[in-house]
């Protein structure tokens, strides 16, 4: 199973996109703001995505770091 964060402020719609990509194959993990994304370790993760405007710290901001 392939290993995905997604990191957006809109609770419905990572919900939305949480079912949409679980039958699919990816293990999800629903982050909600930037502030969270400090306790994600990267190591084993498949993808990270990020929305751009978060709250406490942007997705560019995180980005930048990923990097």
């Amino acid at each position: 199973m392939r290993k995905i964060v997604l990191v957006e402020d809109d609770v419905p719609l990572a919900q939305m996109l949480q079912e949409y990509l679980q039958p699919e194959g990816f293990d999800v993990s629903l982050l909600h703001d930037g502030a969270a994304m400090a306790g994600v370790k990267l190591d084993g993760l498949d993808m990270v995505v990020l929305d751009l405007v978060l709250p406490h710290r942007s997705g560019f901001d995180w980005l930048r770091d990923i990097r």
